[in-house]
């Protein structure tokens, strides 16, 4: 099997060892800036969205260690996982009870076949407990990296707020809407839906409520309303597809001319 064929098949076996749903992984990994929703996380168990790229991995290991440190009151204590581990068959892994100093393992390790080669090339395979050897010292704290970063990033997350903020409250005013109204009612709708999220995150507006805001302020309406508008309620998948990215385009278009 190739890199990320692996990689997905021991977040399967892990995920469901310890009763993760694909949710909960996409929430954990966003705190590292992941982006994924659980559809990215079940194509990676399939062994696709780069599941065997660095930054995936690096975000992959420290998210499953997360989860398993909030489970700790379970009585079981998960080692914590390496980069090597992700090419090691997940049921086979040890679990560590409480107190005790041996590793117990879970399954007898089977004779060894194709399966257990790692392809990296079209003509180089690799055992897969010998590749997960290697990077079995390689431990993953990103959390670490989050904390030396976290002063700078807080003062950038504050000049793109009070930037978003600036910008919805010119194009309220350029089209007669009152902010603070358009505002409070933007945080009523909490929780946004994920078309909102993705193209606030697209035209780097900080704050989602901004975005809902600078949409009543245009259309007087929703993205999801606006859409579901122009393209009809019975339009398939494609089609508001393409009319969310009309959209879009439109308030970008509507942004880059603020002065």
């Amino acid at each position: 099997m190739r890199a990320n064929e692996v990689i997905g098949r021991f977040l399967r076996e892990y995920r469901k060892k310890h009763g993760y749903t694909l949710e909960q992984i996409s929430v954990a990994s966003s705190r590292y800036g992941s982006g994924w929703t659980s559809g990215t996380v079940s194509v990676m168990e399939r062994g696709g969205s780069k599941a065997d790229s660095l930054p995936n991995m690096l975000i992959l290991v420290q998210t499953l260690n997360d989860l398993a440190q909030q489970n700790e009151d379970t009585g079981l204590i998960v080692e914590p996982l390496t980069i090597g581990d992700l090419f090691r068959n997940a049921e086979y892994l040890p679990e560590y009870e409480e107190d005790q100093e041996e590793s117990v393992a879970t399954a007898d390790a089977e004779a060894i076949t194709e399966n257990d080669y790692v392809q990296l090339t079209d003509t180089l395979s690799v055992l897969d407990e010998a590749l997960a050897e290697g990077f079995d010292g390689v431990d993953i704290d990103l959390n670490d990296w989050l904390a030396s970063i976290s002063e700078e990033r807080t003062i950038e997350d504050s000049k793109r707020f009070e930037q978003s903020e600036r910008d919805a409250k010119i194009i309220a005013n350029e089209y007669g809407k009152d902010f603070d109204v358009l505002y409070a009612e933007a945080l009523q709708a909490a929780p946004y839906p994920m078309s909102e999220v993705r193209a606030a995150a697209k035209l780097g507006i900080e704050h989602y409520a901004f975005f809902r805001v600078i949409c009543l302020a245009i259309y007087g309406a929703s993205l999801a309303e606006e859409v579901r508008r122009r393209a009809g309620s019975d339009a398939n998948q494609q089609k508001r597809g393409r009319v969310t990215r009309r959209v879009v385009e439109e308030i970008q278009e509507k942004l880059n001319n603020i002065d």
